[in-house]
């Protein structure tokens, strides 16, 4: 535990944003209802830190940071529960989850999943006391309503939480004694116009800017053209990139293992229950994958209910060890790319995702210098991300960016000024070069040289 804390803290403090990260934090400098490509309480979140937080990078990973220790905090709590029952082991647990590489990696980074994962969490343990209370004979609603509103919170930090969401009624329409009924009851009636109520700022935002980031999600993702063999390769890659992200030694164990572990009657309904959701979730990515690349990481949703019962698949030592190097040896390899330098660079291939996260005082420095030589103020990136770096690094909130074929949160904010500047200093690289959407923009183009960083 205390290797892999040590190795989440180095990475806080030594390693600059990832593009997504510096774009995430863009959005929390100018709060809106909601944003083009995720909904907005992680930024919400984030603003609000910002105004006591007295660094830019606590800004950004303060809120991770939080999540994590929360989710420590909240799974404790259920343990404890599951203790009154089982003979569980705590310690084993919290090794366990915090060597699987897709949530040590994702409540360290930025993103709107680790909010998304302790909202999920925190449902799923109220979720838990409420039917392992209804066994008992008691209904206590306040935990329904209480794990009804975590989970529509989770809806307006990022859109996959839907997933969640479906697991858990398919689970419970699949319980005729126990919870079936609460599904016709007037309780589950007011829970749908508490998440309907909740889903308001994304709804209006939407409303207001035709509908672009459900139309961005359910359309301008999704393959132009659809075939057999990209279908095969998205669903190849996306299960064995699954199964690496939470290490092959557990994947093996939440199959081999679903139907050997003896547990009393509410935790057998706990782990029915996150059978449930990770089914559907693995379900929905691969019929995605007929008609888009489907990340890895779109499977987060999936393993959060198993995360206190961990310890129930590794029985011995060698297997706790193995999954803890495991998940060690990602997180280092995480923080040495993006902390010190990229690790492609011994293939002779750089990455370009991990390499534009270094030497921004160069870049900076050689901007700078365009913009003195022409006096031009506005920036315009050809790539959402860079301009995001850029943002972050140098302080410029009011950075551009104009993509080809993809719109941005960048042009959700250029269309409320209704006009370009009549001069711009254009930044484009070999990946992202200058496109026809720029050369219809300005009536000319004139190249001034090139940034190079060694």
């Amino acid at each position: 535990i205390f290797l892999l804390i040590s190795v989440k803290l180095l990475f806080i403090f030594l390693s600059g944003p990832l593009p997504d990260e510096a774009y995430y934090w863009l959005w929390s400098k100018k709060p809106a209802l909601s944003y083009y490509d995720h909904p907005p309480l992680t930024s919400w979140i984030q603003y609000s830190l910002s105004l006591i937080l007295p660094y830019k990078i606590l800004e950004i990973r303060a809120l991770p940071f939080l999540c994590f220790l929360i989710i420590c905090f909240v799974n404790v709590k259920w343990i404890q529960e599951i203790k009154k029952r089982e003979n569980i082991t705590l310690l084993s647990s919290t090794v366990i989850f915090f060597s699987l590489p897709l949530y040590g990696i994702f409540l360290t980074i930025a993103f709107p999943d680790a909010l998304m994962v302790l909202l999920l969490f925190s449902s799923g343990f109220l979720f838990y006391k409420f039917y392992s209370g209804r066994l008992e004979g008691k209904n206590d609603y306040k935990l329904w309503y209480l794990s009804t509103l975590c989970f529509s919170l989770a809806c307006i930090t990022k859109y996959n939480a839907i997933i969640f969401g479906v697991g858990i009624l398919i689970f419970m329409s699949s319980q005729k004694s126990t919870l079936r009924s609460l599904l016709l009851s007037r309780h589950f009636v007011f829970s749908i116009f508490l998440f309907i109520f909740t889903q308001l700022p994304v709804l209006i935002w939407n409303l207001e800017n035709q509908f672009s980031s459900f139309q961005f999600h359910l359309n301008k993702r999704m393959d132009t053209e659809l075939s057999i063999s990209s279908f095969v390769k998205n669903t190849s890659t996306f299960i064995l990139a699954t199964a690496l992200s939470i290490s092959p030694l557990a994947t093996v164990y939440l199959y081999t293992k679903k139907n050997k572990i003896a547990l009393c009657k509410v935790n057998q309904l706990a782990m029915s229950c996150a059978y449930y959701v990770l089914l559907v979730t693995i379900c929905s990515c691969i019929f995605l994958s007929i008609f888009t690349n489907v990340l890895y990481y779109w499977s987060i949703v999936g393993f959060i209910l198993f995360i206190p019962y961990l310890s129930l698949f590794f029985h011995k030592t060698w297997e706790i060890v193995f999954q803890l190097c495991y998940g060690l040896t990602f997180f280092l390899l995480l923080t040495i790319n993006s902390s010190f330098f990229p690790l492609t660079l011994f293939s002779g291939d750089v990455d370009r995702e991990t390499a534009i996260v270094h030497k921004w005082e160069q870049v900076i420095k050689q901007i700078s210098n365009f913009q003195k030589i022409t006096k031009v103020k506005h920036i315009l990136f050809t790539d959402y991300r860079i301009a995001s770096l850029y943002g972050f690094h140098s302080g410029n909130r009011n950075v551009d960016a104009l993509m080809q074929n993809r719109e941005t949160q960048f042009d959700i904010w250029r269309s409320k000024k209704h006009s370009y500047p009549t001069k711009s200093l254009v930044i484009a690289d070999g990946d992202f070069p200058i496109h026809i959407e720029l050369r219809k923009i300005f009536r000319g183009i004139t190249y001034l040289g090139q940034i190079e960083t060694n």
